[in-house]
């Protein structure tokens, strides 16, 4: 048994969902800037090790053995903040909701993740804080 939706209604629901994919994009670039701007710079290993997923599992992991230290803080956070920007919009845009996408009516509360997987991560949070910061800032 189906449902049909009249065209009209159906694009005040698109309008509806594209209202919200907006509004959550916003917020999530908000928290990234943040962590970006929290996050401390030596090697460039932990900024670059973040990634925004929709799930718990793989992430960027950066390890600081032998590279230099000393890197430029702002080249190092920008390059970071690009490639949250782009997974923001890929994770968001797609629809994402922790699985396959399927075409219809959909009501996403589905979780999000920052994930920072350098090997050196918890020791990090732990000296600055960035959890915690980030908590205080966004809820």
């Amino acid at each position: 048994m189906g449902i049909k939706v009249s065209p009209t209604l159906q694009r005040k629901i698109d309008s509806i969902n594209e209202l919200t994919e907006d509004a959550v994009e916003r917020k999530m670039l908000r928290i990234a800037e943040d962590i970006v701007r929290l996050s401390p710079v030596d090697t460039g290993a932990f900024v670059n090790s973040w990634s925004f997923k929709d799930n718990l599992g793989g992430g960027r992991r950066k390890s600081s053995a032998g590279k230099p230290r000393g890197r430029n803080k702002e080249s190092e956070r920008g390059k970071s903040l690009n490639n949250l920007v782009n997974d923001i919009l890929k994770t968001v845009d797609s629809g994402s909701t922790r699985g396959s996408v399927r075409s219809g009516l959909e009501v996403s509360a589905a979780n999000y993740y920052f994930l920072n997987r350098a090997p050196h991560a918890i020791s990090v949070d732990l000296k600055h804080g960035i959890q915690a910061q980030i908590r205080n800032l966004h809820g």
